[in-house]
């Protein structure tokens, strides 16, 4: 739109017109000169900086537009003053000589490295290309050589039958007609008989040439495939010489003599034949396949050449397949399309016959020259516009896929977004407009978009020099096309409600609003015509600058708008800023569509615009592009304008504050809440681009990420996905029609094709058949060519895959578990690489002997990144596939993130139902079958886990799990909801399983245990494999009543006869009903030959008390127990407490509880044993006893002499406050309790509560070594001391033995927390700390958090989150209060996490 042919620019052309070559004239030309500033522009659209006959000025300032390329030649010296200026004259001008042929070497030198890499990537890709055509033509061959073996044997097959059938008498000397009864098919049915020549007569008919079907035979066409439309007839070529009794020619070999005609439906249609062998023959790139069908002319030579090649593909005999059904449109116009050349017209053919389009390419008239470039990008696209049969959309995207595409434009965008700017870098310059669309779109559902685009034009800024910048975004750019993209996406809207009213107006004007005096000579329709045509771009402005219509601009433009503004301050800051604003909103987004309003959707599709009408649609957007440049008309070329010119300077401010409101709209609006995610939905070819990018640019983006994780998973994504070229082959072998047919089904369900052949198979009842081999990522399906059905004749998922056979190039058989095929298929390569390819992605850590192909050195490596967890997730996608089952992201996300470092697999993760929404978003049970069946392949996974969940739907997945696994060691099943049966099947499997490896069982909780599950499991306990057999046996609550505990019990001597010693190391048998089946647990246990039970557990069991005796006399012969639990057993009797004794006396426990044992008081005495040391430390319990006053005597009286016990808990043992002073009397000069616990302790009594606070702090004083203490209140408001207490807090500031004080549930209110905030600050040994629930409020807290930063020994001190809440409640309606609170509350726990983590 700007004039640039003003005569000094065409002088400086003819002046520097025999120096570089131009662009074309009148172009607008801003690249920078060799010396870095700005030179002459020349109408060509050369550099002059880099043109070698370019003006330049001493100081690389701007050159002069002289009239030579050399500067003027310098004035004679006349004195030695001008002597000397002429010499520093001349050593000025050596120095800018020697500048300009250093510059220019190393322009050269980057041209020549440029030139040494293109030339590279050009030599590779030759390389790659006649690699591509060395297997074409080999394919080529070997499908002309099964064709030709076809052709002899079947010629043979029926000059044979023709012969028994007709007498000698019959046969005539030299000529023999066919005839035909009625239509016959290739490969299905002949419903006639068929006379051939003689032999004499043979080689005079393959020689003739003068009718246009002699090269056809019986056979048809010659393609490889079987089978032919059912219309199509099948005759022999014969002479013209035709017998008078023989049958007239079929109406489609008369027709062979006309041109070809186009093939309107693909369903089975009579077809015309091909054009002649002749006409075949003459083209320049003509396949080896179509040129061998004319040798058929060539004699009995080719007879013998034929009958030496080896048959590859199974034929069947003529019998069998006169007896097959038709399966696919094989009429000679469809062998044309598979034959014809990849590129090119036919040498001598008409441009308008239809039988020379090549099937996917565009028109002629529509084919856009593709320049040559180094870029792989292009060439990869140019392929596939002469590749695809039929258009781009055939190539599917999953899901699967879509998403690792997302994936990784979000991977390079956040960890390294120069590489998507240098994309544009690596590929040629006609692909940026695809590629910048490609990338907008991509960045729409993250809301990235802006940022991207102003990361291209930030690019774009500091890679320019400063004199270029102004123009920079003039030309066409990364950054320009970027935002181009953009705003055609998102400005379309916008763009049609601002302009279409005033577009449709300015096409309903029947005048032309022309100013050019060349055109029209009346000075005062001039006038008139200037005057409309300001007019119009009145309107036009009126429009633009509506305030309602600035409104409704896209938040996203007008943030780039700013952008553009603030980028001109900064980088342009001697020049006004608008005329950038103005490049982006007039001449990028505006303008094009005042111009073009047809292109913007802006005009009724059946309208056109007239040329009077497009005339003035260019004058209003010439001067609307000047007032947005805030420049006047001027110069030769287009001086007619300068009539515009006083309206211009008018409207200058006018459009200038327009971009002012604009900018100014756009600063408060943040880049990411621009959401344009529904500006346009992402298309195939969105997918295509990014991955044809993807897979030619992998190495170099990979590189510039920096970090290695970052690397490795990109790697992992690209393995994933896959090459490109694998994608393309689903296009490369089917035709439209089954493009589309199988493109449906796989979008029914949800997999993408990873390869698609054509495999010759045999049928049951005789003849062949065509069967298009569909490998997915899970599933291989089988269609059968030709068939009308929308399903697969056969499918089968990779897990049931038994085998892979091929024992040549061309042989494939595959057996499933319910069906198997084999054949011939020339993609067999390519469909075992793509089974083995996606057996090694779905199964990564399972490895099946399944191959068997010769040699092996026909399978190819297959290096795949590791997957995290062994590959659970790709399996687990795999056996949701397998199910119909849609997979759950929570489960791959918590899989990949959270179980990497754990090989216990817990369903914990992934259930957290506590209201009713929670309970929605749960997983169900059956999801969880393919979980279960994916740990059967997964060897990372040690142990399932599975609490309080109901796992009835999925028990056979869970039984199927533990009969195939060999992995599993673990198995936790607690509250699942089985029953017996279940159970007992579960056993059953682990027993039928040689290689299953569990040791430890948990079935607690599961009270369905009768005889024979008991059976079940001590057969597996007995029989497994595993190297240290079942370890730990948890049961508790899970037997039926006595007799199961009886069976389980009197089998043990079983597993120890068996295993010679039995491996059980932790035995939980408690809240079972044992009664008498205690006799056969206490029998086991003292008859145990070296029982190594290290923790026994039988707790809450009702049994008799002489039972009871006899059970605790036996746990003394197990030598190795550390841990015995007997909770709740109400002992009573003094002999009972004796065995107790005897046990912490003979044994060498570590700990003992006893919590609700002790019943009677007077039995503690007899229980432990005193003034008896211990080497271990030992842990005795008998928490939530009833000892009261008597049992705080008892302890009073011995407490001195516990010296075998480290840790006692007396919690929730009723003492009240006398018995907790008479206790803590009895403990002061204990010299081994370490660990004391009377929480919930105190309560009614005669003693004061400061009396229980003055003898706790007598106790952390004494000599007594308490270094855990815990005193907190319980629930009754009795059990609480109040401010009684804040004494002994005090008192811990001078301790410096306790490591660990609760003092929660005491309501001490702020005191305590003062206390304990000088506690914090003095004390150098404390590191737990609980004193939650005492009422602390702001001003406590806030004592406490001041305190903490003073301190550095603390390390755990959990929030005290019912005194934070409480003081909350009692802020109501005191706003600052409550932010301080929160403020506190915020600081304390930043404070404790510090503390833990440091």
């Amino acid at each position: 739109l700007k004039a640039s042919n003003t005569p000094d620019r065409q002088r400086a052309t003819m002046s520097g017109s025999g120096s570089g070559s131009g662009s074309g004239s009148g172009s607008y030309s801003g690249s920078r000169s060799s010396s870095g500033h700005s030179s002459s522009r020349s109408s060509s659209g050369e550099t002059p900086g880099r043109s070698r006959s370019g003006s330049r000025s001493a100081g690389g300032s701007r050159g002069s537009r002289s009239s030579s390329g050399s500067p003027p030649p310098p004035p004679p010296p006349e004195s030695d003053g001008e002597e000397e200026a002429e010499r520093l004259r001349r050593e000025q001008e050596e120095r800018e000589r020697e500048e300009r042929e250093r510059l220019e070497r190393e322009r050269e030198e980057r041209e020549r490295k440029e030139r040494e890499e293109r030339e590279r990537r050009e030599r590779e890709e030759r390389e790659r290309k006649e690699r591509e055509e060395k297997e074409r033509k080999e394919r080529e061959e070997r499908e002309e050589r099964e064709r030709k073996e076809r052709e002899e044997k079947e010629r043979q097959a029926a000059a044979a039958a023709a012969a028994a059938a007709v007498p000698q008498s019959s046969h005539h000397a030299g000529h023999h007609s066919s005839s035909h009864h009625g239509s016959s098919h290739y490969s299905s049915s002949h419903h006639g008989s068929s006379s051939h020549h003689g032999e004499g007569q043979e080689h005079e008919h393959r020689t003739s040439h003068h009718t246009p079907s002699s090269h056809h035979s019986q056979h048809g066409s010659g393609h490889h495939s079987s089978s032919h439309h059912p219309s199509s007839s099948h005759h022999s070529s014969s002479s013209h010489h035709t017998d008078a009794k023989s049958p007239p020619l079929p109406e489609q070999v008369q027709q062979q003599a006309q041109p070809a005609q186009p093939q309107v439906q693909p369903h089975p249609q009579p077809q015309p034949q091909p054009p002649p062998v002749a006409a075949r023959a003459q083209r320049p790139a003509l396949p080896k396949a179509v040129n061998a069908a004319a040798a058929v002319a060539e004699g009995p030579a080719l007879k013998e050449e034929t009958s030496s090649v080896p048959l590859v593909t199974k034929s069947p005999p003529p019998e069998a397949r006169s007896q097959s059904p038709p399966l696919r449109n094989n009429t000679p116009e469809s062998e044309a399309e598979q034959l014809q050349p990849t590129s090119g017209d036919e040498e001598g053919a008409e441009p308008d016959q239809p039988d020379q389009q090549q099937p996917g390419q565009p028109d002629a008239d529509q084919q856009q020259p593709v320049p040559r470039g180094p870029r792989r990008v292009v060439r990869r696209v140019k392929q596939l516009s002469t590749d695809l049969i039929g258009d781009q959309s055939a190539l599917v995207y999953s899901e699967r896929e879509a998403e690792l595409l997302h994936d990784m434009f979000h991977l390079l965008w956040t960890k390294s977004p120069r590489a998507l700017l240098q994309f544009y870098t690596w590929c040629d310059a006609d692909q940026w407009d695809e590629l910048a669309e490609t990338l907008v779109v991509f960045s729409f559902p993250r809301s990235t978009t802006i940022s991207l685009i102003k990361a291209f034009i930030c690019d774009e800024f500091e890679t320019r020099p400063e004199f270029d910048t102004a123009a920079s975004f003039r030309e066409n750019s990364s950054a320009s096309k970027m935002v181009k993209a953009y705003l055609r996406k998102v400005g379309s809207k916008y763009l049609n409600e601002l302009l279409a009213p005033v577009s449709q107006a300015i096409m309903s004007m029947k005048e032309c609003c022309e100013i050019d005096d060349l055109k029209i000579e009346s000075e005062e329709e001039l006038k008139k015509n200037c005057a409309m045509l300001l007019n119009l771009v009145d309107q036009v402005l009126d429009r633009i600058t509506d305030p309602a219509m600035q409104d409704k601009m896209p938040a996203g433009i007008r943030i780039l708008a700013c952008f553009f503004f603030e980028c001109s301050k900064k980088f342009c800051p001697k020049l006004s800023p608008y005329p950038l604003v103005g490049a982006f909103l007039i001449l990028r987004y505006i303008n094009p569509a005042v111009f073009s309003p047809e292109q913007y959707n802006l005009l009724p599709s059946n309208k056109t615009c007239p040329p009077h009408a497009r005339r003035n649609l260019t004058l209003v957007a010439k001067v609307l592009q000047n007032i947005s440049n805030g420049l006047i008309f001027s110069g030769a070329k287009e001086s007619y304008m300068a009539r515009a010119n006083a309206y211009v300077e008018k409207n200058i401010p006018r459009l200038h504050g327009y971009f002012q409101h604009v900018v100014e709209s756009a600063i408060w609006c943040p880049d990411k809440l621009v959401n344009d995610s529904d500006a346009v939905p992402l298309q195939p070819s969105h997918f295509r681009k990014l991955h044809i990018c993807l897979c030619d640019f992998h190495a170099r983006a990979a590189k510039m990420l920096a970090d290695e994780n970052d690397r490795n998973e990109f790697n992992k994504k690209m393995a994933s996905i896959g090459a490109y070229p694998h994608k393309k082959s689903f296009v490369d072998v089917l035709d439209t029609t089954e493009q589309k047919l199988i493109r449906d089904y796989l979008a029914s369900k949800k997999q993408e094709p990873s390869a698609v052949g054509l495999l010759t198979a045999g049928k049951k009842g005789g003849g062949a058949m065509i069967v298009i081999v569909v490998v997915t990522l899970t599933r291989i399906c089988l269609f059968q060519r030709g068939s009308a059905a929308k399903v697969p004749h056969r499918e089968a998922h990779i897990a049931d895959l038994v085998s892979v056979s091929s024992q040549k190039p061309t042989e494939l058989a595959i057996v499933f578990k319910d069906f198997n095929f084999q054949g011939d298929s020339e993609q067999a390569e390519v469909i075992i690489h793509a089974i083995r390819r996606n057996q090694s992605l779905c199964f990564p850590s399972f490895y099946k002997e399944y191959l068997n192909v010769s040699p092996p050195s026909r399978m190819k490596p297959i290096d795949l990144p590791a997957s995290p967890c062994g590959g659970f997730v790709p399996t687990y996608r795999a056996m949701c596939d397998f199910h119909g089952i849609a997979p759950n992201a929570s489960i791959c996300w918590t899989v990949e993130k959270l179980f990497s470092r754990s090989t216990d697999f817990n369903l914990k993760h992934f259930f957290f139902e506590e209201t009713e929404a929670d309970k929605a978003e749960a997983i169900g049970v059956p999801e969880l079958v393919p979980v279960f069946d994916a740990l059967r392949y997964v060897d990372f996974f040690r142990g399932l886990t599975v609490k309080d969940r109901k796992l009835s739907p999925a028990s056979a997945a869970l039984v199927d799990l533990v009969r195939s696994t060999p992995h599993l060691t673990s198995l936790v099943l607690v509250n699942v909801g089985l029953t017996d049966k279940h159970f007992t099947a579960l056993f059953e499997a682990m027993s039928a399983n040689n290689a299953c490896m569990v040791e430890q069982i948990d079935v607690s909780e599961n009270c369905v245990f009768d005889e024979k599950v008991i059976t079940a499991l001590v057969t597996y306990m007995a029989n497994t494999h595993a190297i240290n057999g079942v370890t730990v046996l948890r049961m508790a609550n899970a037997c039926t009543g006595p007799k199961a505990i009886s069976t389980l019990f009197t089998s043990f001597p079983t597993i120890d006869k068996l295993r010679g010693v039995n491996p059980l190391r932790e035995l939980i048998v408690s809240h079972n009903k044992m009664g008498d089946a205690a006799g056969q647990m206490a029998q086991w246990l003292a008859n145990c030959v070296d029982c190594r039970l290290e923790r026994l557990d039988f707790s809450y069991i009702t049994t008799p008390g002489s039972k009871l005796i006899a059970l605790l006399d036996a746990v003394r012969k197990c030598s190795r127990l550390r841990s015995l639990s007997a909770r709740g057993l109400k002992i009573l009797k003094p002999n009972e407490a004796t065995a107790i004794n005897k046990i912490i006396t003979e044994m060498k426990l570590t700990e003992l509880d006893l919590a609700g044992s002790v019943a009677a008081p007077a039995v503690l005495q007899e229980m432990f044993p005193l003034n008896t040391t211990s080497d271990l430390a030992l842990h005795v319990s008998v928490a939530g006893s009833e000892l009261g006053m008597a049992g705080a005597q008892v302890l009073h009286d011995i407490g001195m002499k516990l010296l075998c016990v480290t840790s006692l808990d007396l919690s929730g043992t009723e003492l009240g406050n006398d018995g907790v002073c008479a206790a803590i009397e009895g403990i002061l000069l204990n010299s081994a309790l370490t660990k004391l616990d009377i929480s919930g302790c105190c309560g009614k009594g005669s003693r004061p509560a400061t009396d229980v606070a003055r003898l706790l702090v007598k106790l952390i004083n004494s000599d007594c070594p308490i270094e855990i203490l815990h005193v907190a209140g319980g629930t009754k408001p009795q059990q609480q001391l109040g401010r009684a207490l804040v004494p002994f807090v005090s008192a811990l500031s001078a301790n410096d033995s306790v490591t660990e004080i609760d003092v929660s549930g005491h309501s001490m209110g702020n005191a305590g927390a003062i206390a304990l905030s000088k506690v914090v600050q003095m004390n150098t040994s404390l590191q737990v700390i609980n004193f939650d629930d005492n009422g602390t409020n702001l001003y406590g807290l806030s004592a406490v958090c001041h305190a903490l930063t003073m301190n550095q020994t603390i390390r755990f001190l959990p929030l005290p989150v019912n005194d934070v809440a409480a003081a909350n409640a009692a802020l109501a309606g005191n706003v600052e209060d409550r932010k301080k609170l929160k403020a506190v509350a915020l600081e304390l726990q930043q404070l404790l996490t510090y503390h833990n983590v440091y």
